[in-house]
């Protein structure tokens, strides 16, 4: 009697066994912010994930210090990625994809930006990675809506390089991810004039018009302003949906590249977006749009302000991606445009 109730237990946990995930390994180039920070708490936050962080010797500590209360904190390996291939390689030993999401100052951004591009396509063609790339709208110029199968035509400097980064990645025989996106935000989101507004909205709270610091910054006219929609990508959600696209598709070498657009959080106008976050931030919603002849002026003394004025004609027509492959592919549920500025507001509150 005995032993029949031992073969009974043995098959009850023979059936019942639950075999475990295999450890998907990640190398991001960046992680303190944008994408790629955003990436990084996915990834680290996943007991099925591991994460190393590639940055610049002078953001490791920050790296460290973002990552810290998350499940599995990343390995955080320094260097140059634009000159330091062997570095680079060393980083991305081991792991199945290779994340390109550093961001760059405008002054060097041209250089830079095709230089880590070449070398994460070395370093991933080394060690047997899939590159995850992502690309902004400027790479279209003036093509709407934007189809995955749509044929770039750039007028922009920003443009240029970046349909010259993408075609070199499609021709370049290593399985590639190219997801294309509009505008980012989110917790240190980093990206330039609407990082600044949304940073410092919060601050306006308790104040009055004429004591606010800080107004609603965005690019173009009165009539673009009112009559444009925009696409907005929430990056926790772009994380959680480059997780979805690569756990869903197979690459293999020398195979084409698989280019996705990624249309996230379409707005009717700028002031749907900017009224959404000052509602809830409990101050006064006042838009300030900085005009084309207002950047030109600013970028001699801002090299930044640059990137605004080579990207202009983006704020002022209407260029949206087409979500329908998207759809049809990866179903995803997007985060709706209260909840996500509602938690974009309660990281930037709580950072100060």
């Amino acid at each position: 009697m005995k032993k029949k109730l031992l073969y009974v237990f043995l098959a009850i946990g023979i059936g019942t066994a639950v075999a475990e995930e295999p450890t998907i390994n990640w190398c991001i180039v960046g992680g303190t912010r944008g994408i790629g920070y955003a990436d990084a708490r996915n990834i680290c936050n996943d007991p099925n994930a591991r994460c190393t962080l590639f940055v610049r010797p002078d953001s490791e500590k920050k790296a460290k210090d973002l990552m810290q209360d998350t499940t599995t904190p990343p390995t955080v390996i320094t260097g140059d990625v634009t000159t330091d291939l062997a570095a680079l390689t060393e980083a991305a030993q081991g792991a199945s994809y290779l994340v390109i999401a550093q961001t760059f100052p405008y002054t060097v951004w041209a250089d830079s930006y095709p230089a880590m591009v070449a070398n994460c396509i070395a370093a991933a063609r080394q060690v047997g990675a899939t590159i995850v790339h992502y690309c902004r709208l400027q790479r279209y110029g003036m093509v709407n809506p934007i189809l995955e199968d749509s044929i770039a035509q750039p007028v922009s400097d920003q443009g240029t390089i970046l349909d010259a980064a993408a075609q070199l990645l499609q021709s370049s025989g290593v399985p590639t991810i190219i997801i294309n996106h509009g505008t980012p935000f989110g917790p240190q989101a980093g990206d330039g004039l609407l990082d600044d507004s949304l940073s410092k909205i919060p601050f306006n709270k308790g104040k009055s018009w004429y004591q606010a610091k800080q107004k609603f910054d965005w690019i173009g006219t009165e009539e673009s302003a009112a009559n444009i929609r925009f696409q907005f990508a929430y990056l926790p959600d772009l994380a959680a949906f480059t997780r979805q696209v690569a756990a869903t598709t197979e690459l293999t070498s020398g195979a084409p590249c698989l280019t996705i657009n990624f249309a996230g959080i379409t707005v009717t106008n700028i002031n749907e977006f900017g009224q959404t976050y000052c509602n809830l931030a409990n101050v006064p919603y006042e838009l300030n749009l900085y005009s084309k002849s207002t950047l030109t002026t600013a970028a001699f003394f801002k090299p930044e302000a640059k990137r605004g004025d080579d990207s202009y004609y983006a704020f002022i027509n209407e260029i949206l991606l087409d979500d329908t492959l998207q759809k049809a592919l990866y179903p995803f549920e997007l985060t709706s445009l209260e909840t996500a500025l509602q938690e974009t507001y309660n990281a930037y509150a709580a950072a100060h």
